[in-house]
């Protein structure tokens, strides 16, 4: 199995629809990129995972989209420093035999709509969102069960539970952040929160294997649309390019310039 050369892109957010009562939006975003691969983690002769994930923390709370007047039908580029993230996904050695298994790279995201927290409060909420995903992620590897390995189908079962354990970990996000916002902010502050609050709209967890960016062709398209009454109707889209050989890493920076002038 190749070690693979990936660059995980968010392109764009669209608001296809405003919920009645909103006027000009103004949305940030938060990233948590992670990889599970043999970069960082080993199986061992007992098959347990031994490691943690590799993270890339996006940048920027509110206005990190640097979207001001959002309307319906409106869109923003996802800048670089928020939503892009480069490195290699390496396979992980299987112990006794003469093969690999999948990496596993990924992105956990929040959308949030920014209306009268501080500046002090949502940064609270995204190093607390920070927080939160690193341990959840870590500690999924450590209590990754070798009873879950099917010999047969090695790859697939150990991705198996990392998408479950994943979701069970992420499930309770939005009351997390609220907390964490809350408790930093003055009384004041907290006043005029409850009058208006930042609103979660939403989160998605997106994750791709080795194996399944292998069989893409060098490059895979991704969205979620969150489709709410309450938060309106947005949608988040994005790629990932793959490459197999390190010295053809030129050519996703070509590709990438391409897009950007068009």
């Amino acid at each position: 199995m190749h070690t693979l050369y990936v660059r995980v892109k968010l392109v764009q957010l669209r608001c296809h629809d405003q919920p009645a009562g909103w006027t000009n939006s103004e949305p940030y975003l938060w990233n948590i990129f992670f990889k599970i691969d043999g970069s960082c983690i080993v199986l061992t002769d007992r098959f347990k995972l031994d490691g943690r994930p590799t993270y890339h923390l996006s940048k920027g709370s509110q206005g990190n989209l640097h979207a001001r007047g959002i309307t319906s039908g409106g869109s923003v580029q996802i800048p670089e420093d928020v939503g892009e993230w480069k490195t290699m996904l390496v396979p992980i050695k299987v112990p006794y035999f003469e093969s690999d298994v999948s990496g596993v790279i990924g992105v956990v995201s929040v959308l949030l709509e920014q209306n009268l927290v501080s500046s002090t409060g949502a940064e609270a909420g995204h190093e607390a969102f920070n927080k939160y995903v690193r341990e959840a992620l870590d500690t999924v590897v450590r209590e990754f069960d070798p009873k879950r390995v099917n010999l047969d189908d090695v790859d697939g079962s150990i991705k198996a539970f990392f998408d479950k354990q994943i979701s069970k970990y992420t499930a309770n996000i939005s009351d997390m952040v609220a907390s964490a916002v809350s408790g930093s902010q003055n009384i004041v502050q907290n006043f005029l929160s409850l009058l208006k609050k930042d609103v979660v709209i939403g989160y998605n967890i997106w994750d791709f294997s080795t194996s399944k960016l292998l069989e893409s062709n060098g490059e895979v398209n991704f969205s979620h649309r969150w489709d709410t009454r309450k938060s309106g109707d947005w949608e988040i889209k994005g790629k990932v390019y793959v490459k197999t050989d390190a010295d053809e890493i030129n050519a996703l920076k070509k590709k990438r310039h391409r897009e950007e002038e068009e």
